[in-house]
């Protein structure tokens, strides 16, 4: 276990890395010698000769191990990770692009190739400015960018978008290879997917950390939720196909304000079409961080009330609103965000899995 200590002083700023044996001395610390330890020292430009000087001295060195030294500069370097994505994607584009159609290596760089791609365009939007990225959400521009990419590459291949957005997005799952009911190569897309659920329970270490303190808080996120999951699922297909809209591009809406992992189960068991579900929970979803804090303004919502905003950012926003709440620092809210389209999720799925209630919704989207 190693404690990071930080001493600054008029000459320097030394950084002390202390190491502090347990009880119990495994077998792989008792054969780590001298010689695999570094030492760093950092000095400012302006006391530079002294520090040449002061090398020798106990008080100017650290010895660490050399992983020690590399995760604290990869924490420090933030564009590490784009590098090596960069790397990776240079060396798929190299070999994907003279790789004959039919060549068995073909889907494997093609995963490698679309999967870096969007990493790198999500990472590179995500660093623009915030005011831009209120209007031009992360995931819309991100998304335009993949689109963009996979018809080029596909254009030099000779082939349409149709053809890379396929392959894209294959629906191979982990449990369909398992079970050897969808047997292939996973499009980027699929991968992506496959991340999607963990990515959603990290967020109860969130919800964790920043839980309601009082029995009358969780009271009121819950007695708050009941009312927008009943006019979600219910009055929205209703409004949805009063003005104009077919049945089964009504119903859809029902499924709006939660994630997308979640909405694809409850768009399945009413019958809705999964694509045309995907695109309004995105679109729902980037609503959030746009209008959200005009709307906050406009109703003298005050910035300390973490409740408002977080019920409110969870229950209409899912997970793009909380993620735009913890972006902003504001993380008692998104705590709040957290249970707030939790418990929308659970009482949509209740809903939809009783035929009696999903009856309900789709007479009423028209169908």
């Amino acid at each position: 276990m190693n404690a990071i200590k930080e001493e600054r002083n008029q000459d320097s700023v030394v950084i002390q890395v202390e190491e502090v044996h347990s009880h119990v001395t495994l077998p792989s610390q008792q054969r780590m010698s001298e010689n695999s330890a570094l030492t760093i020292d950092m000095v400012t430009p302006e006391k530079k000769e002294q520090d040449e000087s002061c090398k020798d001295s106990q008080n100017c060195k650290t010895q660490v191990r050399f992983l020690d030294v590399f995760s604290l500069w990869c924490s420090i370097e933030s564009n590490f990770d784009d590098l090596s994505f960069f790397i990776l994607f240079f060396i798929a584009a190299v070999i994907y692009l003279p790789l004959p159609f039919g060549h068995p290596a073909m889907p494997a760089f093609r995963l490698l190739l679309d999967f870096t791609m969007t990493i790198l365009l999500f990472s590179a939007v995500s660093r623009l400015p915030r005011k831009i990225l209120v209007v031009f959400n992360p995931i819309v521009v991100a998304s335009a960018c993949t689109m963009a990419g996979i018809a080029y590459f596909e254009r030099v291949k000779g082939f349409d978008i149709y053809h890379g957005v396929n392959l894209y997005k294959t629906g191979i799952t982990f449990i369909s290879l398992v079970e050897k009911t969808n047997v292939g190569w996973p499009g980027a897309g699929d991968v992506l997917s496959a991340t999607m659920d963990v990515s959603i329970i990290s967020l109860a270490f969130n919800i964790y950390k920043n839980r309601p303190d009082q029995f009358r808080q969780w009271i009121i996120v819950v007695a708050s939720i009941l009312p927008t999951a009943f006019l979600v699922m219910f009055i929205t297909p209703l409004f949805a196909h009063t003005i104009g809209c077919k049945p089964e591009d009504s119903i859809v809406w029902s499924s709006r304000s939660v994630t997308a992992a979640i909405g694809m189960v409850i768009g399945r068991a009413l019958g809705a079409n999964q694509s045309v579900v995907t695109c309004i929970i995105i679109f729902t979803g980037v609503m959030g961080p746009i209008f959200g804090n005009t709307l906050f303004r406009i109703a003298r919502v005050k910035e300390d009330d973490y409740m408002t905003r977080g019920i409110t950012m969870g229950a209409h926003s899912h997970g793009v609103g909380t993620t735009y709440l913890l972006t902003t620092k504001q993380t008692r809210a998104s705590g709040m965000s957290s249970i707030a389209f939790a418990v929308f999720g659970t009482i949509g799925v209740i809903v939809a899995s009783i035929p009696a209630l999903s009856s309900i919704i789709e007479s009423l989207s028209g169908l």
